[in-house]
């Protein structure tokens, strides 16, 4: 292994080149001697499916080009944890994180790409008054910094996207494109994305999603009953009305509402769906056998009655099911009326009222949820219900349309079981989390969020900021705070609360923040190349960073998940990180002797990490390599 080799990336995952592999692992005849991608056979082995030089249908809009290339861009910056706005830090597998989001999803690609069962979002939805932060190409982290208290230079507001703006629609589109583009490389393969839009964007949204998504991987757009009166303010029509877009990754998508139980001596269709089991059901006794041996068919008994399986290779014949079943009773049909009826799903139905068939496996038929949203129907809740929510939680005023948890809660419970992660990018008040914390106690599941929310800054004069809240962020968390007792406390002791089944009503804060490392400064070095050289042989770590930031910035970059347990312990005179058990060991301060690498082989780490400062003296980094390439352990340099 070579010392290049050897390294971290101290940038976010490159999309572009991640892209690229993709391409040329399933089509390796492409890759040029470079490496690079050879478009010219790629032309030609596409043939007629090239369009050159024509006109394609697509959406364009002013800054396209530039979100795309934006979008492609790697992150250079950390996440840094905050234990004291966590809570159970050291336990817990949810996350919230503050930051830019676009930032933030970058450097979630190497943890959490393929790992996302479901993303809800419920952007800006571009009404004139909404904060659509503006990106900048050239240093992404400050620009952040900068703009996360939404002023400039010259203390010009930036937190909102006017409609006497050239570009308003335009903004809108630059601030959403490159998100989802990162975002849906989180998503597995059988993943889906909601999004909450109401008409001001909702066509734009579609198109957009359509070129990130692929139009084929539109699931449907929901009609969401948002109140139960209009407004008079509405002045030309009384809407009450919004929309929730979702699409797929890939896989197909069965969003089930819930199961459909046969009633009793109810018929249902007879057939098989795809390769799923279809049974037929009949009073017992009253199937007979045309096998020479005379046996019993055989079947299994359910409450009296035999069950006959029949498989996709089982064909049904008029009086007969082939497979050596004959069924006493006639059918109504002949045997092409009756294959016809199976071909197209319809139901079958018997001359006696003895034989009627069932499906006993009742997950086998399963009851899709409508397009139409309504609380009547599905218990999804209203904007009154999301007010009332977080004004008991937190007081009147404080954060405007929440999303009702219901709302989300049936989005969650739709998709996702066991310990999926959601994810949630314009967390807001938090309802994402609500809902997660909310339906693992009703159903016992062990579902993961992480949040992500820019800390915009509350107008100083707005019911937030009497209550203390300096910005959104501080109210995200708060908020998930607070819904936690709240259910604990309603559960009336009901919920498991330690162990291996317990709820997770915790949270991990992580920060985006600069690199914990400082750059080489090429103007200062050609100033002062021994001085330099000196200052970055004793630390390279900036001013204020604590071994755990320099920790939690490693996981990011080596791609480990972020709330893998993370512990520090004594080693000789040094110290180690220990990074979700024996899996990945991280060394940040010199102190280690070549006696303390022996020691930390018996260890049996898979990877180890080590800061280039921790090698203190410099001949340590060549017994490193030496010890632990015997040992077969992976060596990392930071």
């Amino acid at each position: 292994m070579t010392a290049k080799d050897e390294r971290v990336s101290r940038q976010s995952m490159d999309l572009a080149e991640f892209n690229k592999e993709r391409l040329l692992e399933m089509f390796p005849i492409f890759r040029t001697e470079g490496g690079g991608v050879d478009f010219d056979r790629l032309k030609l082995a596409l043939g007629e499916s090239v369009e050159v030089g024509k006109e394609v249908f697509g959406m364009r809009w002013p800054g396209k080009a530039e979100s795309i290339r934006l979008a492609n861009l790697p992150s250079h910056g950390t996440l840094s944890p905050d234990k004291k706005e966590s809570v159970n830090f050291d336990t817990t597998q949810n996350l919230i994180i503050e930051g830019d989001n676009l930032e933030v999803l970058k450097l979630l690609q190497k943890s959490y790409q393929g790992k996302v069962k479901m993303i809800y979002i419920d952007p800006p939805y571009n009404t004139g008054n909404d904060f659509v932060y503006k990106d900048d190409f050239a240093d992404a982290i400050k620009n952040y910094l900068q703009q996360s208290g939404q002023v400039d230079d010259e203390g010009n507001l930036l937190s909102t996207n006017s409609e006497t703006e050239g570009r308003f629609h335009s903004n809108w589109l630059n601030l959403m494109y490159p998100r989802l583009y990162v975002a849906q490389n989180l998503l597995q393969e059988d993943g889906v994305i909601f999004i909450s839009i109401d008409d001001n964007e909702l066509k734009n949204l579609l198109s957009v999603s359509d070129s990130v998504f692929g139009e084929k991987n539109l699931v449907a757009i929901f009609t969401w009953i948002k109140k139960r009166k209009a407004s008079n303010l509405d002045l030309q029509v009384r809407s009450i009305t919004e929309y929730v877009v979702c699409y797929k990754k890939k896989e197909v998508v069965e969003l089930v509402a819930s199961e459909d139980i046969p009633e009793e001596n109810k018929p249902y269709p007879f057939y098989n769906s795809g390769n799923k089991r279809a049974v037929l059901m009949f009073p017992a006794g009253k199937i007979s056998t045309q096998m020479s041996d005379g046996l019993y068919p055989k079947g299994e008994y359910v409450d009296n009655r035999t069950v006959v399986n029949l498989l996709d290779d089982v064909k049904v014949s008029a009086g007969f099911v082939v497979n050596d079943f004959r069924l006493e009773g006639e059918w109504r049909y002949s045997q092409k009326s009756l294959d016809e009826k199976i071909q197209s799903n319809e139901r079958i139905e018997l001359k006696g009222s003895k034989f009627k068939p069932y499906w006993i496996n009742n997950s086998e038929r399963k009851k899709y949820v409508r397009t139409l949203l309504d609380d009547e129907t599905y218990g999804v809740g209203t904007n009154e219900a999301g007010n009332q929510e977080v004004a008991e939680l937190l007081g009147n005023g404080i954060f405007p349309f929440p999303k009702p948890v219901a709302l989300v809660s049936k989005l969650i419970e739709l998709c996702t079981v066991g310990d999926d992660v959601v994810l949630d990018f314009f967390a807001g008040s938090g309802t994402t989390a609500h809902a997660v914390m909310a339906q693992n106690a009703k159903d016992g599941g062990k579902r993961k969020f992480v949040l992500v929310q820019l800390p915009e800054r509350v107008h100083p004069e707005s019911e937030a900021a009497k209550a203390g809240f300096k910005n959104i962020a501080g109210i995200t968390k708060e908020r998930v705070r607070r819904a936690g007792k709240k259910i604990i406390d309603e559960s009336d002791g009901k919920l498991r609360l330690k162990g291996e089944n317990a709820v997770d009503f915790g949270f991990r804060v992580l920060k985006l923040n600069e690199s914990n490392i400082e750059e080489w400064d090429s103007e200062e070095a050609s100033k002062s190349p021994k001085d330099l050289l000196d200052a970055l042989k004793t630390t390279r770590l900036k001013s204020g960073r604590s071994d755990q930031d320099v920790v939690f910035e490693v996981l990011v970059k080596y791609g480990v998940e972020l709330t893998s347990s993370v512990e520090e312990e004594k080693v000789g005179k040094g110290s180690i990180w220990k990074i979700g058990g024996d899996e990945l060991f991280v060394i940040v301060k010199p102190g280690l002797t070549a006696a303390d690498l022996h020691a930390i082989v018996k260890m049996s780490p898979k990877v180890v990490v080590m800061l280039d400062e921790s090698f203190v003296p410099e001949a340590l980094k060549t017994n490193a390599r030496a010890i632990f390439k015997d040992a077969k352990i992976d060596l990392k340099t930071f």
